[in-house]
């Protein structure tokens, strides 16, 4: 299995830099704050890693959230075994 992910991944760079070497034109890029040429691989990449990134903070904060939700409701159900348990028990009477 490690191999064929080792292939993959080559392979993988192989179309990447091929893909970098046929569109290495400069294109000009203007953003908010001004106006940058880069190639038009670099520029797609920097979109492409900028989006991966943006989507990795959502998806972190999301599991954060779903984990303090876990917790709350392992708790609160945890306290309910206990109160039922406790409510459950024999008395002694005289």
């Amino acid at each position: 299995m490690r191999i064929i992910s080792t292939l993959i991944i080559f392979v993988s760079l192989i179309i990447l830099v091929a893909f970098a070497c046929i569109n290495s034109q400069l294109i000009t890029f203007n953003y908010f704050f001004g106006i940058i040429k880069l190639p038009l691989s670099v520029l797609i990449g920097l979109s492409f890693a900028s989006g991966c990134l943006i989507s990795l903070i959502f998806t972190v904060k999301l599991m954060i959230i779903n984990k303090i939700n876990h917790l709350k409701l392992y708790r609160l159900t945890r306290r309910h075994k206990l109160i039922s348990q406790s409510s459950k028990k024999p008395t002694m009477h005289d």
